[in-house]
């Protein structure tokens, strides 16, 4: 599916890989003292998609891409173990671009399910970044 870039600049295909890296992108430009990593190693499995350590502070984010008509894939095995104990120990949360058939939405959540959760219009990097900022 094409659909407009989510900072309103150009076309491309839409799939958690291109999210995710618009909204490091996103994350590193607008707070600009933060460090910002992109976890993308594949023989440590379990680690959250991106970390982000400001103002003392390190937030994970796990980024879930959910087309129309699915569902959000709750994880399982080591991936949900190590989210969990990063949320016990720490800042953990899912960042779901969630696609509907009259609009998409963008959501932050705590947990898969349990919320709570802050939801806004759209694919939304800069709601990302202003619950990071609040975050403290």
């Amino acid at each position: 599916m094409t659909t407009p870039d989510p900072r309103g600049i150009g076309q491309h295909m839409m799939n958690e890989k291109t999210l995710c890296a618009a909204l490091v992108r996103t994350i590193r430009q607008e707070m600009s003292s933060a460090v910002v990593f992109k976890h993308a190693d594949r023989v440590t499995s379990g680690v959250p998609d991106i970390s982000v350590t400001w103002g003392g502070r390190t937030v994970w984010l796990e980024v879930k891409y959910v087309k129309a008509g699915k569902k959000i894939s709750d994880e399982q095995g080591i991936q949900r173990r190590t989210l969990d104990q990063l949320s016990r120990n720490g800042r953990c949360f899912y960042v779901i671009y969630r696609e509907l058939p009259n609009r998409n939405t963008t959501m932050i959540e705590a947990r898969l399910y349990d919320g709570p959760h802050y939801a806004v219009a759209g694919f939304n990097h800069m709601h990302v970044v202003t619950a990071l900022r609040e975050m403290k």
